[in-house]
C-alpha cells in the first residue's frame, strides 16, 4: 500500500470530468487512495463542471476533450480565462498531434491519450498539485 501524502496547504479539489462512469469512477477512487487530503469530483459534461467549479475553484481540471454538448477544449478555453490557476490535464482516445498542439497553446498543463497507465495520470496530477502549491506559496 502506498504512503497517502499530505499537503500543507489543505484539502487538494481535483474535478474529473468524464462522460465515460466507469473511467470517471476508477480515476476518481484511485486518487482518493493516493492522499488523505484530495477532494476528487466528477462530472459527466462540462456545463456541471463549470457550474461546480462557479462554487469553489479546483487545483486540478482532468478533462476528456470528447464530451457531451461543450467539448475539452471549450472548457479548457473558459476555465483559463475564469481560474487561470487551475491547472488543466486533457485526455482522449482520439490524439493527433495538432489536438496535442492545440491544447498546448490554450494553456493545457498536460495531454494524455487513452487508454493510458494510472501510474502516468498520477504522476500528471502530482506534478500538476506541486506547481500550484509553489503558485500559492508564491501568490
Amino acid at each position: 500500500m502506498t504512503e497517502k501524502r499530505k499537503s500543507q496547504l489543505g484539502v487538494r479539489r481535483i474535478l474529473i470530468v468524464e462522460d465515460e462512469a466507469t473511467l470517471a469512477f476508477f480515476l476518481a477512487h484511485s486518487l482518493m487512495s493516493e492522499a488523505e487530503d484530495y477532494e476528487v469530483l466528477t462530472s459527466q459534461d462540462a456545463e456541471t463542471a463549470m457550474a461546480r467549479m462557479e462554487e469553489k475553484p479546483f487545483d486540478v481540471l482532468i478533462s476528456d476533450i470528447v464530451l457531451p454538448r461543450m467539448d475539452g477544449l471549450s472548457l479548457l478555453r473558459q476555465t483559463r480565462k475564469k481560474w487561470p490557476e487551475t491547472k488543466i490535464i486533457l485526455m482522449t482516445a482520439y490524439g493527433s498531434p495538432e489536438i496535442k498542439n492545440r491544447a498546448s497553446q490554450m494553456g493545457a498543463f498536460a495531454y494524455i491519450e487513452k487508454p493510458f497507465v494510472y501510474d502516468k495520470m498520477r504522476d500528471l496530477v502530482l506534478r500538476a498539485l506541486e506547481e500550484s502549491e509553489k503558485h500559492s506559496r508564491t501568490a
